[in-house]
């Protein structure tokens, strides 16, 4: 086996993977983010919705970056689900 074949196999594959999976999960979180309703969200964070208001209107930073928090959780629980489902069939 070659050495770029190789590097293809371990590096270039898995890196597509994860874009696409990165990819995938942002608009999953899009399409989440759209349906959940603002008591939901306020309750997932456990703040009360006029928080929630609040930070909409004066801390549009701290909203993008709980946004991408939830979907960098979604995205990181999809790749352990993956990962262990490749340990399993290793395993068999």
């Amino acid at each position: 086996m070659s050495i770029q074949s190789t590097f293809f196999k371990t590096v270039v594959i898995p890196f597509i993977f994860i874009i696409i999976g990165i990819f995938y999960h942002f608009v999953k979180f899009l399409i989440k983010e759209i349906i959940m309703t603002k008591k939901e969200l306020a309750k997932r964070l456990n703040i009360d919705v006029k928080t929630l208001n609040s930070w909409e209107k004066n801390r549009p930073e701290v909203m993008r970056l709980i946004k991408f928090g939830l979907y960098a959780e979604a995205h990181i629980k999809d790749v352990e689900k993956y990962l262990k489902q490749l340990k399993d069939k290793d395993a068999s």
